[in-house]
């Protein structure tokens, strides 16, 4: 079950140049003017009696073709400008937060682990990566094969120093999912086996700083009540540190945490239903957990307060299907009480009435 997330949003919007919505507005103020124009100029012909030449009727058609043909350039080119912004826009996000998501972003950066310089981002890679191709394909063959020798160790260079800045950056986890994919495109190589031992290493040297850092900001985020910040956090602590049981019991902790939480929340708001399969996600998740044992004598309330709920709400609108006289709707709602609640008081007032509304209903 998903939960609702509480952190509230920290970014400002990024929005459009002022230009998209000067080409939007005149767009859309030639195709009006065009319209009218159209209009206004037929009303004045019928009006004045005027004889129908084929030399008027060119010129008006294509004054109607060339005023909706430049207005919708005009919007297209807003439209168009708009999707640019909003790609470059969503590139230099990817780019600053790296390709594994937002999660633990400005978790990971200490003052003096900023990176003095520019990390290579995906879509020079890929320039990089084109310009190869086209540069290879320009060359002899003969010396296509050294050519793409040299193109290959280029690449797995830059596998490397990505891998070495994800270190750096005490981006532990990304660093091993970086290794990964470069052995998988170019196999074992002493260079990667290299970095395997440098990401070990920081694992250990870096676990005690990343734990302290971590479970402050998971204990400040839950204090704000922002119980997905503080499994982000607590995530991220145990994507760099898979082998940490620390770590990985501070994750475990603020997800039972944060699941407990919203089943007390809800069962406050009087979302029974929410809360009991929460509280049934809950057990089934965490069976040996010490709240567990008080959720399991509770759910036969939830349950039932969840259902209680659940007949009012049928019962009220029944009500309003009968007082709109929407028999139909209203006679299947009471069936579907009386075969779900059989027991229950609102079946007992309902299957009395089914027979009545069945005549309406064909009535």
């Amino acid at each position: 079950m998903e939960l609702k997330t509480q952190e509230a949003a920290n970014r400002a919007e990024v929005k459009p140049p002022f230009l998209t919505a000067v080409l939007q507005a005149l767009g859309l103020i030639d195709l009006i003017v065009t319209l009218v124009g159209v209009l206004a100029v037929l009303s004045w012909h019928v009006h004045e009696g005027q004889p129908w030449t084929v030399a008027f009727i060119a010129v008006l058609v294509a004054a109607l073709v060339g005023g909706v043909t430049l207005g919708g350039l005009l919007i297209g080119a807003a439209a168009a400008l708009r999707y640019g912004h909003a790609l470059a826009s969503s590139l230099s996000e990817a780019n600053r937060s790296g390709p594994y998501g937002g999660a633990g972003r400005g978790m990971h950066f200490l003052a003096e682990d900023q990176p003095a310089g520019s990390v290579s981002t995906e879509a020079e890679q890929m320039v990089a990566l084109l310009t190869d191709i086209r540069d290879l394909q320009l060359l002899p063959a003969p010396e296509r094969e050294e050519a793409q020798a040299r193109f290959h160790a280029r690449a797995q260079r830059r596998a490397a120093e990505d891998v070495i800045d994800a270190i750096n950056n005490r981006q532990l986890g990304k660093a091993r999912v970086l290794l990964q994919e470069a052995e998988t495109a170019y196999g074992a190589a002493p260079t990667l086996e290299r970095l395997r031992e440098k990401i070990n290493e920081a694992a250990k040297r870096n676990e005690a700083l990343d734990f302290v850092r971590a479970r402050r900001m998971v204990e400040d985020a839950i204090g704000a009540g922002q119980w997905a910040l503080a499994e982000q956090y607590a995530h991220t602590l145990y994507f760099d540190h898979p082998d940490s049981a620390r770590g990985r019991q501070l994750w475990q902790s603020t997800r039972r945490a944060r699941l407990y939480a919203h089943i007390q929340k809800s069962a406050e708001q009087h979302h029974w239903a929410e809360a009991a399969a929460a509280a049934e996600e809950f057990v089934e998740r965490f069976p040996d957990s010490r709240e567990t044992k008080a959720l399991r004598q509770q759910l036969s309330t939830l349950r039932t307060n969840a259902e209680i709920l659940q007949r009012k709400q049928y019962e009220a609108k029944f009500k309003e299907l009968i007082g709109a006289q929407q028999y139909d709707e209203a006679l299947r709602i009471a069936k579907h009480v009386v075969e779900q609640y059989p027991e229950s008081p609102q079946a007992q007032a309902l299957r009395d009435q089914i027979p009545v509304l069945e005549k309406r209903a064909t009535g």
